[in-house]
Formats: C-alpha cells, structure tokens, sequence
C-alpha cells in the first residue's frame, strides 16, 4: 500500500516538473515569448532612433519637411486634392506600426487538477499491482512475507 502511495507521489512530481503551469515545457515557452519581446524592443528601439534622425532632418530643413507633407496627403494653401480609386498599391503584407503591443499567449501546460488525476491514477494502478501480486502468491509464501516483515 505504501508503495502505491509512493508511486503516486512520484508520478505527480515528475509530471508537475515538465507538464505542469510551472514546469519545464511552460517555463520553455515563456523563454521563448520573452526572446521575442526582447527582438520586438530592439527593434523598436532602432525605429524610435531612426524616425528621432529623420524628425531632427525635417525640423532642419523646412523644404523636406513640405516634400513629406506633400506625400502624407497634406495641402499647400489653393491646391485642390483628386483621388484617383483603385491606385492603391496592392500585394503588400501588413506590417506592425511601431508600438503596437504583442498579444499575450498563455503558456501551455497540463492543469494542477488533471496533474493530480494522473497521479492517482498510477497510485491505483500501483496498488492494483500491488494486490494481484500479492494474491498470487501461495499462503506459504504469504506467512514467510509476513514472518520477514515482523523481524524487521
């Protein structure tokens, strides 16, 4: 009986360190999603530096920064703006503005609750073993088991 108990303690420990919320597989894939918030930042670093040079160049030199406007959509004063339909560019993949937040995933893993009906399950399993083995074995060898036990 003991021995199916310990089986079952086993069982649970061993499947909580890899499959459970705070075990080895989940603790992978955290990994994995703070590599790429890591990749994300740097890359919006280097975005937030680049779009700081080019607004430093457009404060310095006013005639790039009409030329940016002009291709923003923006007016100068009489102009008169015609739309021109299906213009667009086609085909290009949608891309993440700089900012835009990465939605968060859980990690996957196996519940608490399911982690302890596994265990027990073994246990059972372990004891079942346990008494088939038991009952298997010859009342002779039944009294020499339980004539060791009682010297121990």
């Amino acid at each position: 009986m003991l021995v199916a108990a310990y089986a079952g303690i086993a069982a649970y420990c061993a499947l909580s360190f890899f499959l459970g919320p705070s075990g080895l597989f989940a603790y992978r894939e955290l990994e994995a999603r703070r590599d790429a918030m890591s990749k994300r930042l740097a890359e919006l670093c280097a975005t937030n530096e680049r779009l700081g040079a080019e607004l430093e160049a457009l404060r310095a030199d006013p005639e790039r920064a009409r030329l940016e406007a002009r291709k923003l959509g923006y007016l100068a004063s009489g102009e008169t703006l015609v739309v021109v339909a299906g213009a667009g560019k086609s085909g290009e993949r949608e891309r993440r503005a700089a900012g835009d937040v990465l939605p968060f995933a859980e990690p996957s893993s196996i519940t608490d609750r399911a982690l302890k009906e596994a265990a027990l399950a073994v246990a059972i399993m372990t004891l079942c073993a346990t008494l088939l083995r038991d009952a298997r074995r010859t009342p002779v060898q039944r009294k020499r088991r339980v004539h060791e036990a009682s010297r121990a």
